[in-house]
């Protein structure tokens, strides 16, 4: 039988990955799924030092350690994919429209064009292996309102009905463990095959993308094993992109929107 995870819940603190990474530091984070859990959080990050807005009790912020086995270095965005399809699992059981569900490349998780997630993993490496992943999420639940995000949405907005904070990080580290075993058995072609069903905008058409020198239309093509997302042009030509290189055009109510850039 496997044991319950070790959670730590706190009112508020300034990260719950900060706290987590000092607890691994001190040898009390060993255990796989020791988890922070916060009502509020002071100084929470999304990627490259974008911050999450969240309204205090409103919404799930965990963060928790996994210990990946024999996961050399060139592979860490196995974990990112099995991290997203974990979230994605959940909602996908909890929303009405389960297809509308996807994972924006790297790892947002979306509902149509809409952001419900975010995800930030932190590996500590060892050499050419990872000793250890920091993963933190920001699940938006029951905040109904949202000021400074651009393209927000909830579970409550979705379903109009509240969802206990407690069930849903139970169930959530449930569909993480199932995940990440993934991972440590090295199961890497099913997890790219589910990432790419999952992949937001992964439909063969032509979107809208940008990049630091203006916009473009392009179709996703695939997304290699570290990463990297490969675009096709309307001319044929193909691209690859890392991180922060490229993002996505969103259209919201108030206009369209680049997220990460």
């Amino acid at each position: 039988m496997t044991s319950q995870p070790e959670i730590l819940h706190l009112d508020n603190t300034t990260s719950t990955s900060d706290l987590l990474r000092q607890m691994a530091a001190q040898g009390l984070a060993d255990r796989d799924f020791t988890t922070v859990v916060a009502d509020f959080q002071t100084n929470g990050r999304g990627q490259v030092g974008n911050h999450w807005e969240s309204e205090p009790g409103a919404n799930l912020l965990l963060s928790t350690i996994f210990h990946p086995i024999r996961c050399d270095v060139a592979r860490q965005f196995m974990i990112s994919m099995a991290v997203a399809l974990a979230v994605r699992d959940v909602l996908a059981a909890l929303l009405p429209n389960p297809a509308d569900v996807k994972v924006k490349w790297p790892n947002d998780v979306y509902v149509a064009d809409s952001k419900i997630c975010g995800i930030l993993v932190e590996n500590q490496l060892s050499a050419r292996h990872i000793a250890y992943s920091i993963i933190g999420i920001g699940l938006n639940v029951n905040q109904v309102e949202f000021h400074r995000a651009p393209n927000p949405t909830s579970i409550r907005l979705l379903t109009s009905s509240a969802t206990p904070l407690h069930t849903l990080t139970a169930d959530l580290l449930r569909a993480l463990r199932l995940r990440l075993d993934s991972v440590s058995q090295s199961l890497d072609s099913q997890l790219l095959a589910d990432y790419w069903a999952a992949l937001y905008r992964a439909d063969a058409r032509f979107h809208d993308f940008a990049t630091s020198s203006g916009r473009f239309s392009a179709r996703i093509v695939s997304v290699a094993p570290d990463g990297r997302l490969t675009l096709e042009m309307p001319d044929s030509e193909r691209r690859a992109f890392l991180f922060k290189q490229v993002e996505f055009v969103i259209p919201t109510a108030a206009g369209d929107i680049t997220p990460n850039l």
